[in-house]
């Protein structure tokens, strides 16, 4: 398991072709991810992986979060791409693993804000709900502080323009909503997530310009 994890970080194959926009090698990219995510489970089942091997997963995937540049959720004739959906997946069992310590935790919060922002166009295939489970997963590891909560979406905020000035501005916004709606269901559905999903729902007014 720790050699395929090796092989599967890779550069022939989390990062093979990286940086493209479109073409097929995305497939392999974000198919190794699913794979890296089914050995992280088995991580937390049942020791599969040392402390190691999935500190170089952790690694991998904050670096293959920078250079992702593929966004695209289904391919008519081809599949499934889904790049931040099956990057969000990992960076949540990441968070779930035992050995991850609190700077582990933040390079996982900020290889999430990564993808949520760098795509140029809005997610249409629940990208942004998968990338809500990675943060909720981040979050709880961390105590699941308000003030925790609330500094990653500020983070996030600043880096998003108060004008529509262009479709990346647009799909910026747009897609910190999409995570924030799905933040509150997920907060609202847990027994002390009241007060979170309360907080959630004001950022969600401010974006909305319903405050």
């Amino acid at each position: 398991m720790e050699a395929l994890a090796r092989r599967l970080v890779s550069a022939e194959f989390l990062f093979w072709g990286i940086g493209e926009a479109e073409g097929d090698r995305v497939f392999r990219r974000t198919f190794s991810a699913l794979i890296l995510d089914c050995l992280l489970k088995r991580t937390i089942e049942a020791g599969g992986l040392q402390p190691d091997a999935v500190a170089a997963i952790a690694d991998a995937m904050g670096d293959y979060a920078a250079r992702e540049r593929d966004f695209r959720g289904f391919v008519p004739g081809k599949g499934w791409a889904h790049a931040p959906a099956h990057a969000a997946d990992v960076l949540a069992s990441l968070a779930a693993a035992p050995t991850t310590d609190e700077a582990g935790r933040e390079r996982l919060l900020a290889a999430t804000r990564r993808l949520l922002l760098a795509p140029d166009a809005v997610f249409a295939h629940q990208e942004d709900k998968r990338l809500a489970r990675a943060l909720l997963a981040a979050h709880r590891r961390g105590g699941a502080t308000r003030a925790g909560l609330a500094a990653w979406i500020q983070g996030c905020l600043a880096d998003c323009p108060g004008s529509f000035s262009d479709m990346a501005a647009y799909a910026r916004r747009t897609n910190l909503l999409g995570l924030l709606r799905s933040l509150y269901f997920y907060l609202r559905a847990e027994p002390d997530g009241a007060e979170l999903a309360g907080f959630v729902e004001a950022k969600v007014r401010v974006l909305m310009r319903i405050a």
